[in-house]
Order: structure tokens, then sequence, then C-alpha cells
């Protein structure tokens, strides 16, 4: 069975560059973690500000040490 954390950050569209800049790096940060299998974004449309993410791991025992992980702790 898989396990998905939803992540939904509402950003001031004047901030939007910046946030898709640290929203790139955080996906090339959390790709490397045991038992990732996807992320996938939903931005937003015309002047939309929030973003949605699903993160998606093999085992819900991943996606915890990913969301307890050190490196997400400094992402954010």
């Amino acid at each position: 069975m898989t396990a998905a954390s939803v992540i939904v950050h509402e950003v001031d569209p004047r901030h939007a560059a910046e946030y898709r800049a640290w929203a790139e790096r955080a996906t090339t940060v959390h790709q490397r973690f045991p038992g990732h299998l996807a992320t996938d974004t939903v931005r937003p449309v015309g002047d939309g500000s929030v973003f949605v993410t699903l993160l998606r791991f093999e085992t819900s025992e991943q996606a915890a040490a990913w969301l307890e992980s050190d490196e997400r702790k400094t992402l954010l």
C-alpha cells in the first residue's frame, strides 16, 4: 500500500515565482528519499494563489521519514 501527503500552500501572487523556485528545490530533495514514488503539483490558474502538492511514497514509514527529516526541516 502506498502513502500520500497532501500539502497546500497559499502564496501571495507577487511571490509565486520565488515559491516555484523553492518548490523545485524541495522536489529535488524529497525525490532522493527512499520509497519516493511521485510528486504532483497543481498550480493556480490565472491570478489564483493556492498550490497543492501530492507526495507519494511506497509506505507510510517512508512518508513519515520524509516528513520528520532534517532535510525537510531545513527547507521549511
